[in-house]
């Protein structure tokens, strides 16, 4: 399933403005809206054959409670520490805007 698919089936069932939709790798979905109302409208009870499932299967989550970022392209031998350490060294780089 890729994005168009995604908001595709979405507009079957709510009427909502998808700003962002993209499949997970381990499975699911995620979709990013501009506003609390179409959220709460998402994260509501879902009919049961949306997105070819039984109701059981769909779980709406609320945002989670921190922050988070995604990161692409990685090497898949990049260790979390590796990652950890870059992370930090771009929070620490402050580029010269003194021209």
């Amino acid at each position: 399933m890729n994005s168009r698919n995604i908001k595709k089936e979405i507009r079957k069932h709510k009427q909502v403005n998808v700003k962002l939709a993209f499949p997970l790798t381990r499975g699911g979905i995620s979709v990013h809206v501009d506003n609390e109302e179409d959220r709460q409208k998402l994260i509501t009870d879902w009919p049961e054959g949306a997105f070819n499932t039984e109701k059981s299967q769909l779980n709406a989550h609320n945002i989670v409670p921190k922050p988070i970022c995604v990161f692409k392209n990685v090497p898949t031998t990049a260790t979390e520490e590796n990652i950890a350490l870059q992370v930090k060294n771009l929070l620490q780089y402050k580029p010269n805007t003194d021209d």
